[in-house]
C-alpha cells in the first residue's frame, strides 16, 4: 500500500474532504481524458458531489459553493466545470437529470470507485518569495529611494554631517543601527536610511571611513584620513545655517583634526621657483 504523499497540504473547502486512495493490486487505467491536469478536477468535482446529501446537486449550488481559489487553479469557471462535469458524465461517473435551472447532477457508484482511485487534490505550493533585502554587496542597502544631491555644496554638507557623526561617537564608530538619522538637519540634507547608506559607502571609498560587516548589518568608523579631510572643511556656513550643536569634546576633536590637517599641509614639500631674470635694457 502506498500512503498518500502528506507533505503538501491537501485542499480543503465546504462538503468536500481529503478521502484516501484504497490499495490497489492492479494498476488501473484511467480513463479517457484523465490527465494529471484533469485529475484535479475530477476530484474536486466527484468528491463535492460525494458528500452532498444522497450524493446530488444542483447546477447552481454545485457552482457556488466552489471555493473561489480552485475556480483559479483549477480553471473551474462555470462554462469550464460544465464541460468537465459533462466529460464525467460521458465516462459514468455521474449522472446528469433536468435542464436549466433544475439540472442536477448526482454521483454513480463507479463514480465513487472511480474518487477512490484518484489522488487527493493537492494546490500547488506557492513560490518561494524573493528575499526582502538584496544579496552580495548591496546585502546591508537599507528600502528606499536614494536621493542624489542637488549641488556639490550639499554633496559637502552630506559628508559634512556624516563625518561629524561619527566624530562624536565612542571611538568614532557606530553600527548600522546606531547611525539611524531623524533629526531635522538629517532631513533638510534628504539623508534617508538608503541615501545615508550609499554616502557612508561613498566616504568608505575615499578612504575617510571604515565598513566592517557582520551578516547583514555593518559599522562605520571615522578613520584618520577622514579625520583630516574633515578637519579641511569649512564648517562656518554649514553650522550658521543648521545650527549644528556640537559638545566640547567634539568641537576639540575637531580642532585638533583641523590642527593635524594644518600639519600635514605644512609637511608637504613645495617646490620652490625661482623667479625668472630679465636682461636690463639700456635706453
Amino acid at each position: 500500500m502506498h500512503a498518500a504523499d502528506t507533505s503538501h497540504p491537501t485542499v480543503e473547502f465546504p462538503g468536500i474532504e481529503a478521502t484516501s486512495p484504497p490499495t490497489l493490486t492492479e494498476p488501473q487505467m484511467e480513463p479517457m481524458g484523465a490527465s494529471a491536469n484533469n485529475q484535479g478536477r475530477h476530484y474536486v468535482l466527484l468528491a463535492q458531489l460525494a458528500k452532498a446529501p444522497e450524493g446530488k446537486m444542483s447546477l447552481s449550488e454545485a457552482n457556488r459553493k466552489l471555493p473561489v481559489s480552485l475556480k483559479k487553479v483549477l480553471h473551474l469557471g462555470a462554462n469550464q466545470a460544465g464541460e468537465a462535469r459533462q466529460e464525467l458524465a460521458d465516462l459514468g461517473y455521474m449522472n446528469k437529470t433536468g435542464s436549466g435551472k433544475r439540472l442536477t447532477y448526482e454521483i454513480t457508484e463507479a463514480g465513487r470507485d472511480y474518487l477512490q482511485s484518484l489522488p487527493p487534490y493537492q494546490p500547488p505550493r506557492k513560490p518561494r518569495s524573493a528575499p526582502s533585502r538584496p544579496e552580495g554587496p548591496n546585502a546591508t542597502k537599507p528600502r528606499g529611494k536614494i536621493h542624489e544631491a542637488a549641488d556639490e555644496s550639499m554633496r559637502q554638507q552630506r559628508f559634512s554631517y556624516l563625518m561629524l557623526q561619527l566624530l562624536r561617537a565612542h571611538h568614532y564608530t557606530l553600527s548600522q543601527g546606531q547611525a539611524r538619522i531623524t533629526d531635522s538637519l538629517g532631513k533638510d540634507l534628504h539623508l534617508n536610511a538608503a541615501t545615508a547608506w550609499h554616502v557612508r559607502h561613498e566616504l568608505a571609498e575615499k578612504g575617510y571611513a571604515e565598513i566592517h560587516l557582520s551578516g547583514r548589518t555593518e559599522r562605520y568608523t571615522l578613520t584618520q584620513a577622514g579625520r583630516l579631510y574633515l578637519g579641511t572643511l569649512d564648517h562656518a556656513d554649514f553650522k550658521e545655517r543648521y545650527r549644528y550643536q556640537l559638545s566640547g569634546k567634539v568641537l576639540n576633536d575637531l580642532l585638533e583634526a583641523s590642527r593635524e590637517a594644518a600639519k600635514t599641509f605644512e609637511s608637504t614639500p613645495v617646490e620652490k621657483r625661482t623667479p625668472a631674470t630679465h636682461e636690463s635694457h639700456h635706453h
